[in-house]
């Protein structure tokens, strides 16, 4: 392409020049002029089209900065990269604080668990201790009431039961005792809530229960240590 330019380029030379030199010509002997020169003009013109850029040129024209897109590109990627490492550190610290959640509301303390455990066995808890040194427990509750003396024992039986079975899934307890308050009154007619009933039962003892057969009129039997009040034997 360059080399047809730079023909064009001379054709149109030679046209503009001899036809210069012809209307010259024609103007002295009073003839119209040509057309040539602006045929020339038209060559060179379409020359100048054909003629594609110097390699120089285009190296010398403005390039494009790149490094400007470029920079603007690590920018966009850091941020992108920051806004990620943010959002996985609040996912994580919100999965922390779930799980710190779960385990308080799904582990209550041994303290909880017992009282929790007397609560269902027994109409009314008067205190429940926890030794976390030797691992002693300690039920202070008040027996439930029935229609005979007899039978208010033999419930009192059951409920002891029920507690130490509920006490299998808890861990850090050895030795466990009750003392069981009722109303008793005395020779003068006056009542006072007194300890009716008093057992105790260590870990070996509580293992070797089969609660499934046990019979409820064997825990004073069963127990490492049994007393009851001579008001209960009527």
């Amino acid at each position: 392409m360059q080399t047809l330019g730079t023909l064009l380029g001379l054709v149109a030379i030679v046209l503009i020049v001899t036809g210069i030199i012809g209307n010259r010509k024609r103007k002295k002997n009073g003839e119209k002029k040509n057309k040539q020169t602006w045929i020339g003009i038209a060559v060179f013109v379409l020359a100048f089209i054909v003629t594609p850029v110097s390699p120089n040129e285009e190296a010398n024209a403005e390039p494009k900065d790149d490094s400007t897109e470029e920079t603007k590109k690590e920018e966009v990627n850091e941020e992108d990269v920051t806004e990620e490492e943010t959002t996985e550190e609040a996912t994580e610290e919100e999965d922390n604080t779930e799980e710190v959640v779960e385990e308080t509301e799904s582990e209550p303390s041994i303290e909880e668990r017992i009282n929790a455990i007397a609560d269902d066995a027994f109409s009314g808890v008067d205190e429940v201790s926890y030794n976390e040194d030797n691992n002693f427990v300690l039920f202070r509750v008040q027996g439930p009431d029935n229609l005979t003396i007899n039978m208010t024992r033999k419930s009192w039986y059951i409920a002891q039961l029920d507690t130490l079975e509920s006490l299998e899934g808890v861990e850090g307890i050895d030795t466990v005792d009750f003392n069981i308050l009722t109303t008793l009154v005395d020779q003068y007619g006056n009542e006072k809530d007194e300890i009716a009933m008093t057992s105790s039962f260590t870990a070996d003892t509580r293992e070797k229960i089969n609660f499934d057969n046990v019979l409820f009129d064997n825990l004073p039997n069963i127990a490492d240590e049994y007393w009851h009040h001579p008001a209960m034997e009527k």
